[in-house]
C-alpha cells in the first residue's frame, strides 16, 4: 500500500513488465512513473538550494531523450525547454576510447565505454590541435548512429579494428575529441541560455562528470553561479525522483548518504594479527608528510562516483614519483591518469585558479595549478 516511483530508463516492454510485477507483488496502489532526465534535473535544482536555474541534463539514456534543457523554480518546478534530442554524442565521446591503445579494455565493451570518458579526458592533455582531425571528430560526435562503430570507421579510416590509436596520433585523438564534445555541448547549451537572464545553472547526467567541460563553463560565464550535484550520474536518479516527486530537497548532505562499512564486524579479528595503532589526523598526516599511501574509510560512503574522504587514497602531493606509484601498484591503471588534490576549501585559491560562482565540494571542476605552486604540488599538476 506504499508509494512505488520509478525512474523511467526507457519505454520497453520489459522494463514496464517488471513494474507491473513488482506493484502487483508488494500490493503497491500508487503508482508514479518520471521521466530519466527529469529525474536528474530534480536531483541537481533541489539540492543545488538555488531558487531558479537554468538545468541541462545530458547522457547517453534516457526515454526522454539525450540533452534536455529545463527552466526550474522552487515554487513552479521543472518545466522542459527543448524538444527531445536524441544525439547521443556523449556516448560516441565515449566510445573513442576503444580505439586508442593506451587506454586499457576489459571484456565487458559496454564497462569500457562507460569508463572510457575519464580516461580520454586524462589522455588529452597530451594532446595538440589538428584542425583535420578535429574536424572528424566533431563530423563523428554530430552523426545519429551511434552504436554503429562503422561509422567511426568511415569518418577516421583507420580500419574495422580497436587500438587503432597509439603514441602520438592517440594523443591527439583524446585532444580533439575531447575539444569537439565542449564546443558541441556549447552550441547545444548557447540554443537556450541567456546569460543576462539566467544566473544559475545546475549540470547533471553522466555528461556533467566531464570536468574540463565544467571549468570552461565556469570560466566562459563568470557572473553565472554553476552548481553539479555529487552524483551527477545514474547513481542519482533515485534521489531525483524523490527530490521531483515531494518538490523538495529531502536530505541535507546527500554526499554522505550511502552505505556503512559493511565489514566493520571482522576489523576486531584483523587487528589481533596485525599491528596497529588509533588512526589520529596528526598520525595519517606524518605518514602521508613521509610518503606513505593511506587509504582512509570512516562513516558513510559517498553518493556517486567520486572518492570524497571517506573511502579515499591519501598521499603527499608534493612527491612526484607518488602518481606513478598510485597508478602502478595500488588502483592498477593508466599510467597517464592524473589525482584529484584535496584541501581546505578556504585555501584552495592559494594554490588553484579557482572561480568564486562554483561549488568545489564534489570534484566536479578541473581549476589549473597556479604556477608558483606547480614544483611544490607536482603529483597533481597534471601536464
Amino acid at each position: 500500500t506504499g508509494l512505488f516511483v520509478i525512474p523511467s530508463p526507457g519505454s520497453n516492454d520489459i522494463c514496464l513488465d517488471y513494474h507491473s510485477r513488482v506493484q502487483k507483488e508488494f500490493g503497491i496502489v500508487d503508482v508514479h512513473r518520471y521521466n530519466h532526465h527529469e529525474c536528474h534535473a530534480a536531483s541537481a535544482f533541489y539540492d543545488s538550494q538555488f531558487d531558479n536555474a537554468f538545468v541541462v541534463s545530458y547522457d547517453g539514456g534516457g526515454n526522454d531523450g539525450m540533452f534536455a534543457l529545463y527552466e526550474a523554480n522552487k515554487n513552479t518546478g521543472l518545466k522542459r525547454l527543448n524538444d527531445h534530442d536524441f544525439l547521443d554524442f556523449t556516448t560516441s565521446y565515449s566510445s573513442t576510447s576503444l580505439f586508442i591503445k593506451e587506454i586499457s579494455k576489459s571484456n565487458d565493451r559496454l564497462l569500457n565505454v562507460l569508463t572510457g570518458a575519464g580516461k580520454l579526458m586524462g589522455l588529452s592533455a597530451y594532446g595538440s590541435y589538428d584542425k583535420e582531425l578535429y574536424d572528424k571528430c566533431y563530423k563523428f560526435l554530430v552523426t545519429k548512429s551511434f552504436p554503429d562503430y562503422t561509422n567511426f570507421f568511415n569518418i577516421f579510416g583507420e580500419g574495422k579494428r580497436t587500438n587503432s590509436f597509439s603514441g602520438k596520433s592517440a594523443y591527439d585523438l583524446a585532444f580533439n575529441i575531447q575539444l569537439a564534445f565542449e564546443n558541441v555541448f556549447i552550441e547545444k547549451f548557447k540554443t537556450n541560455f541567456n546569460s543576462s537572464v539566467h544566473k544559475n545553472v545546475c549540470l547533471t547526467g553522466g555528461g556533467a562528470l566531464n570536468v574540463l567541460l565544467n571549468d570552461k563553463l565556469s570560466k566562459m560565464y563568470p557572473n553565472t553561479n554553476f552548481y553539479v550535484p555529487c552524483c551527477p550520474n545514474d547513481s542519482g536518479l533515485t534521489y531525483g525522483m524523490l527530490c521531483l516527486h515531494f518538490k523538495k530537497k529531502l536530505i541535507t548532505d546527500p554526499m554522505y548518504s550511502g552505505c556503512q562499512i559493511l565489514d566493520k564486524e571482522t576489523l576486531p579479528h584483523i587487528l589481533t594479527y596485525r599491528p596497529w595503532q588509533h588512526a589520529t589526523p596528526s598520525l595519517i598526516a606524518k605518514e602521508v608528510f613521509n610518503g606513505k599511501i593511506i587509504g582512509l574509510c570512516q562513516g558513510n560512503s559517498e553518493v556517486g562516483p567520486r572518492a570524497l574522504g571517506n573511502r579515499t587514497i591519501l598521499a603527499h602531493p608534493g612527491l612526484f614519483n607518488i602518481k606513478d606509484d598510485i597508478n602502478k601498484k595500488v588502483k592498477f591503471r593508466e599510467w597517464f591518469r592524473p589525482f584529484a588534490p584535496v584541501c581546505c576549501e578556504e585555501d584552495a585559491h592559494k594554490y588553484f585558479e579557482t572561480s568564486n560562482n562554483v561549488n568545489y565540494s564534489y570534484m566536479s571542476y578541473s581549476p589549473k595549478v597556479r604556477d608558483e605552486c606547480r614544483k611544490m604540488l607536482s603529483a597533481i599538476t597534471h601536464i
